[in-house]
C-alpha cells in the first residue's frame, strides 16, 4: 500500500519493499486512486493519464478527479468529454458544457470536422466545425 515518510514523502510499497518499478494508477484502499511513477506519488501530475488496466482517467495532483464532468483541454491530447473523472469515449451526440457551450462528440471527443445538420432531442440543429450554432 502507500507509505509516507516524512523526510523523502509518499511511496508504493509491495512486499515489504518501495515498488521503484511501478508506474501506473493504483488504488490503496486507505488513501484512494492515486498515480504512481517509478514507485512514488505523482503530485506535480494534472491532466489525462491512460493505464492499461483501468483505462482513461482525469488526474488532478496525482489523484483521480471524480468530481470532474465536462470537457477537458489536454495540452497533450486535445478536448475529451470526462464524466466523474473517467474519459468517456463512448459517448456521442450533443453536450452542453457551461464554460464552453455545446458540441457534438463522437466517440468521446470533439468532432472538429463535422459542419451541417444534427439530429437530437426532436430537432434538428446547426453544427459548424463541431460546435452547434443557435
Amino acid at each position: 500500500g502507500l507509505w509516507c515518510d516524512p523526510n523523502y514523502g509518499w511511496w508504493l510499497v509491495k512486499d515489504g519493499t518501495i515498488a521503484f518499478d511501478y508506474t501506473g494508477l493504483w488504488n490503496d484502499p486507505n488513501c484512494g486512486w492515486w498515480l504512481i511513477a517509478g514507485g512514488q506519488i505523482c503530485w506535480d501530475y494534472t491532466g489525462l493519464y491512460y493505464d492499461a488496466n483501468v483505462g482513461w482517467w482525469l488526474i488532478g495532483n496525482g489523484t483521480i478527479c471524480w468530481d470532474y464532468t465536462g470537457l477537458w483541454n489536454d495540452p497533450n491530447y486535445g478536448w475529451w468529454l470526462i464524466g466523474g473523472g473517467h474519459l468517456c469515449d463512448d459517448y456521442n451526440g450533443l453536450w452542453n458544457d457551461p464554460n464552453v457551450g455545446w458540441w457534438l462528440i463522437n466517440n468521446g471527443t470533439i468532432n472538429w470536422g463535422y459542419t451541417g445538420g444534427y439530429d437530437e432531442f426532436g430537432s434538428t440543429w446547426n453544427i459548424v466545425n463541431g460546435q452547434l450554432i443557435f
